[in-house]
């Protein structure tokens, strides 16, 4: 779940709605200059209070409403966090919590649209898994990923190297797969995720000997690893 909107979501769930007395002056401050203003940083502030329960009325419908018209005037913070929120299971209707993908999408899209590099590596995400009202796409997954590489995300880079090397939504080429987590590790060398990727694309080439230098690799930057039971580590031991 969103840390940023836990608290929320449990007042609103245990007590539905905060007091107007509740507001604080921050609050009011921050409302009346969103409607006077009407633009979306002022909005952004206004989702943001409500988040921090410093509104009144429902806490979690006040940081939807606010937050959405942020989102759809393009600001990148607002969307990103809308489309975390949908991601991670924020969807709430019939007294439930969801995921909702396709909303998730759409808000992503927006920041992916303007040249936000995370929202394109989680635009590629949700098309990689599909499910939740998004159908599974691996093409669309490629291109979306490929733009949030070139964007600079080492995250993009990371599942980008897989896509090459099962040759989904592009031909298959382990050379462009370990180019593309070379890359990530020369941006981030101590990244335990990303040299246990590495050293799945040798296992895939059947090499175990640099497999296992990845493995070790990991377990000296974090003696856990081994815990964690990755395809290396199954590759490996199992």
């Amino acid at each position: 779940m969103n840390k940023r909107l836990f608290i929320s979501c449990l007042v609103f769930l245990c007590i539905g709605f905060v007091p107007a007395n509740a507001q604080t002056q921050a609050f009011k401050d921050a409302l009346r200059r969103a409607y006077i203003t009407g633009k979306a940083e002022d909005q952004y502030k206004v989702a943001t209070l409500y988040n921090e329960l410093q509104g009144d009325g429902n806490p979690f419908s006040g940081f939807l409403v606010w937050c959405s018209k942020a989102a759809r005037q393009g600001y990148i913070p607002a969307a990103l966090w809308l489309g975390e929120c949908y991601f991670n299971g924020m969807a709430f209707q019939g007294g439930r919590f969801y995921r909702d993908y396709s909303t998730a999408l759409h808000y992503y899209k927006i920041a992916a649209n303007q040249g936000d590099a995370k929202a394109c590596y989680f635009t590629g995400r949700i098309f990689r898994s599909g499910g939740y009202g998004v159908e599974q796409d691996f093409n669309q997954a490629f291109q979306w990923m490929k733009l949030g590489a070139d964007r600079g995300y080492t995250d993009a880079m990371n599942e980008l190297s897989y896509l090459y090397a099962l040759g989904k939504g592009v031909a298959k080429s382990m050379i462009n797969a370990h180019k593309c987590i070379d890359r990530a590790l020369s941006i981030n060398p101590n990244d335990v995720n990303y040299i246990d990727t590495k050293g799945e694309l040798y296992l895939m080439e059947g090499d175990r000997v640099n497999a296992r230098k990845m493995y070790d690799r990991c377990i000296q930057l974090n003696k856990n690893w081994g815990n964690q039971r990755t395809a290396l580590y199954r590759g490996l031991f199992e």
